[in-house]
């Protein structure tokens, strides 16, 4: 397989209120408690695996009938992790600690 030159930037929240699954105007989704990434492809890490599946649902994918997979072992993405702070969206509540967490495909 070639490389894979395709990067991702994950927002992973740790706050638990965040809404489910939500389209933005930027083509981004933001998935409830978790992750904010390109609309077209939706990595999945599965907990207590170290393996990341890679979906696309991208309409050229559709066009030819089915959506592309992929899966990715560990061994060819490389992470990174940068803490920042949420700010509250209510006056009184807490700021939240999230991460920015980016992942590349090798």
């Amino acid at each position: 397989m070639s490389k894979l030159q395709y990067r991702l930037s994950l927002l992973l929240l740790s706050a638990s209120s965040i809404l489910p699954a939500a389209h933005a105007a930027d083509g981004t989704i933001h998935f409830q408690g978790a992750i904010v990434e390109a609309a077209s492809c939706m990595p999945q890490v599965q907990s207590r695996k170290v393996a990341v599946r890679l979906e696309c649902d991208a309409e050229r994918a559709r066009a030819a009938g089915k959506p592309a997979r992929d899966r990715v072992s560990a061994s060819r993405v490389q992470v990174d992790v940068q803490p920042v702070s949420l700010k509250a969206s209510q006056p009184g509540q807490k700021d939240a600690q999230g991460y920015i967490v980016t992942l590349a495909y090798l």
